[in-house]
């Protein structure tokens, strides 16, 4: 059993549910690894426990989400565009 398995029935401490409400998801399961000794995984269930749970926390991490999947479809886009204009110019030499 690791360290952190029986944290599921606390509270989280008060530093990582600041992190989770800053919207810092890496670092509310960093700072949960270091206060719990639990391992990687077992921090990331538990966060995911909490952000499940609570529907504001959800719907902020929801959002997140989309804002970077929208960033990397514009980012997907930018690099085609790029490459499709190289591939022309070099066609066209």
């Amino acid at each position: 059993m690791s360290p952190g398995a029986g944290a599921r029935d606390r509270p989280l401490p008060p530093a990582v549910h600041l992190a989770l409400q800053d919207g810092q998801l890496i670092e509310a399961v960093r700072l949960l690894r270091e206060q719990s000794g639990s391992d990687l995984a077992s921090a990331k269930a538990r966060i995911d426990r909490e952000i499940a749970a609570d529907p504001l926390l959800r719907e902020r991490f929801a959002g997140q989400r989309r804002r970077n999947r929208r960033k990397l479809v514009v980012a997907v886009l930018v690099v085609d565009a790029l490459l499709a204009i190289a591939l022309l110019w070099w066609l066209a030499r």
